[in-house]
């Protein structure tokens, strides 16, 4: 009589080409997480942070316009001028104004972007501890 364990053995190969929907997703989801100024700053083409905990700095150039969906694992303000927003109410297509905007992103949420025009700002990113052990400050 055959055992259980002959009946139910799989091929060490098929673990490889058989990941389960989940893993997949995860998988995706850590290569769009961001969980450092460093490699984040370095995706967006922003200069190298000036601590591990609080970075500030001037938005470049070069700053990426368009990104597909990412996530940060630390809390990010932008001010931006100078910025084109289609999704305002007042925007108008044929005579599109620039604003001056506030942004305020926070970890786990998903973000992506798609600009036209360059702009111009500045930025404020703190960590998730800075926030955990100065939580007086943001009451």
């Amino acid at each position: 009589m055959e055992s259980q364990r002959t009946k139910q053995r799989v091929l060490p190969h098929t673990l490889l080409f058989t990941p389960r929907k989940k893993d997949y997703l995860d998988l995706k989801m850590q290569k769009n997480r961001f969980t450092n100024f460093k490699t984040f700053n370095s995706f967006i083409g922003v200069p190298e942070p000036i601590d591990n905990d609080i970075d500030i700095g001037k938005y470049p150039e070069n700053t990426l316009l368009k990104s597909q969906g990412i996530y940060i694992d630390f809390y990010r303000i932008s001010f931006k001028t100078n910025y084109i927003n289609p999704d305002s109410p007042d925007f108008d297509p044929k005579n599109p104004k620039p604003i001056t905007a506030v942004f305020f992103n926070s970890p786990g949420k998903l973000y992506e972007w798609e600009l036209t025009d360059k702009f111009e700002g500045y930025y404020l990113q703190l960590s998730k501890g800075v926030i955990e052990k100065n939580r007086y400050l943001f009451q």
